[in-house]
C-alpha cells in the first residue's frame, strides 16, 4: 500500500473494469509515475500482470473517457425526412411556416414572404438533411434548459418539423451561444463556440441541455430558404423581347 500511494496507484487516476455478469474479469488501474503533469511515463497494474510496469502516457490518454463518450450524439437528429411534411422556423432573421405537397414546398402563408422573394424548396430539403447529420457536441447539466441565461426558456430560436397529419417528427431549439471551457476544448485563447440547445424525436420528452457546434448552427441554410423573384416578363403591346447575348451571336454567324 505504502509503494501504491508513493506513485500514485493508491487513487489512480485512471481505472477500468471489465466485467461479465457479476463476476469481475478484469481491472486495470494507471498513474502517473512523475509529479507533473508533463511527465511521458505512468506506472500501471492490472489483474493479470499484478506487477508494477511502466507505460507511455500517450498510450494511456485514449483510454480516458468522459460520460459523454459513451452517449451516441447523433441519436437526438436521427428522424426520416422523407417524413417531414410541413416546416416552422422561428429564428432571429426567419419567420416561416411552409408545406410540402408532392415534391413541392410552398409557404402555409404568403404573407411571409419578404418582399421580392420567393421560397426555396431545395433549401428547405438541404436544411432536412443538415438537421439529420447534426451531432450533440456534450450533454450538459439536467437543469440547465430551464436557466433564462441559456436563452432555452423560452427558446430563441425553434425549428419545428411536422409530418402530414401535423403530428411532430422533429424539434430543435436553441438558444445563447458560450465557450466551451472543457479540457478537451483547444488550449489556445479562442476555443470552440457551441450553443445551448435541446431537440426530442416526435412527442418525446426534450433531450436535457446539450452543446451544439456554433458552426454547426450557423453554417444551416436557413437565411437562404429565400430567393428572389425572377422578373416578370415585358408584355408591353409591340414590343420586341430583348435577345441574349447567345441569339445575337447566333444571327450575326
Amino acid at each position: 500500500p505504502i509503494v501504491l500511494k508513493r506513485i500514485g496507484l493508491a487513487a489512480p487516476r485512471l481505472k477500468i473494469e471489465l466485467r461479465q455478469g457479476e463476476k469481475k474479469t478484469w481491472k486495470l488501474a494507471v498513474a502517473a509515475s512523475g509529479s507533473t503533469s508533463k511527465s511521458t511515463a505512468e506506472a500501471a497494474i492490472s489483474s493479470d500482470m499484478p506487477a508494477l510496469v511502466q507505460v507511455l502516457k500517450s498510450s494511456t490518454d485514449a483510454l480516458s473517457k468522459g460520460p459523454d463518450d459513451f452517449y451516441d450524439g447523433r441519436a437526438p437528429f436521427k428522424f426520416d425526412a422523407s417524413d417531414v411534411r410541413q416546416v416552422s422556423i422561428k429564428t432571429s432573421g426567419v419567420s416561416l411556416d411552409a408545406k410540402k405537397s408532392g415534391d413541392d414546398w410552398t409557404m402555409t402563408d404568403p404573407g411571409q414572404l419578404p418582399v421580392g422573394k420567393v421560397l426555396d424548396g431545395t433549401k428547405i430539403n438541404d436544411l432536412l438533411s443538415r438537421l439529420t447529420s447534426l451531432k450533440v457536441d456534450r450533454y450538459l447539466k439536467d437543469d440547465l434548459g430551464k436557466e433564462k441565461s441559456t436563452g432555452l426558456s423560452p427558446a430563441r430560436n425553434r425549428i419545428l418539423l411536422r409530418d402530414g397529419k401535423g403530428e411532430p417528427v422533429f424539434e430543435l431549439a436553441w438558444g445563447a451561444a458560450f465557450k466551451d471551457e472543457s479540457p478537451k476544448a483547444s488550449s489556445g485563447p479562442e476555443r470552440r463556440g457551441e450553443y445551448y440547445a435541446q431537440a426530442r424525436l416526435k412527442a418525446a420528452a426534450f433531450t436535457p441541455a446539450i452543446g451544439l457546434a456554433a458552426a454547426e448552427i450557423d453554417s444551416l441554410p436557413l437565411k437562404d430558404v429565400f430567393k428572389d423573384k425572377a422578373p416578370a416578363p415585358d408584355k408591353t403591346p409591340g414590343k420586341t423581347p430583348e435577345k441574349t447575348n447567345a441569339q445575337s451571336n447566333d444571327r450575326d454567324l
